[in-house]
């Protein structure tokens, strides 16, 4: 019996991706220290704080998911590698369809929060219908963009 050509097997694959993952962690976190002074100056610790509250927020919010995506990920990638397609594909959509759902329930979460949260954070009277807009636009960008 052969043994699979080196740099094939998932041993290889796994640190490929453990590699892969510190390295958009890492970049993450140097793009948010050199960002993080322009952002500042640009638009106001006012609304820098704005940005970092609702940040945390949908951190927070996205909770509400319970790791389904990294749990169904799991069954997909095993039965895939299984040979087991047809129940690889059976999780994989089962995973896009509640994944739509929780997000559909933090953006609305999120929307219904956008102005209460302004008036949380104290923001002047003046500018508190933009920063509930800001607010809504931020979470409905990161319910988009999140995977």
């Amino acid at each position: 019996m052969s043994e699979p050509a080196r740099g094939t097997g998932l041993a290889s694959t796994a640190a490929r991706n453990s590699f892969a993952t510190v390295a958009v962690r890492l970049s993450n976190l140097l793009v948010g220290m050199i960002l993080t002074p322009f952002l500042l100056h640009g638009i106001g610790p006012e609304l820098y704080g704005v940005l970092v509250v609702t940040s945390s927020t949908y951190d927070y919010l996205s909770l509400l998911r319970g790791g389904v995506g990294g749990a169904l990920r799991r069954f997909v990638t095993l039965y895939h590698h299984a040979g087991e397609h047809e129940k690889a594909r059976q999780y994989y959509a089962a995973g896009f369809w509640w994944a739509g759902l929780l997000r559909g329930g933090i953006f609305l979460i999120g929307l219904v929060l956008a102005a209460p949260l302004t008036g949380f954070l104290r923001v002047s009277a003046a500018s508190r219908a933009d920063c509930a807009l800001g607010i809504a636009l931020l979470i409905t960008g990161t319910v988009i963009l999140d995977t």
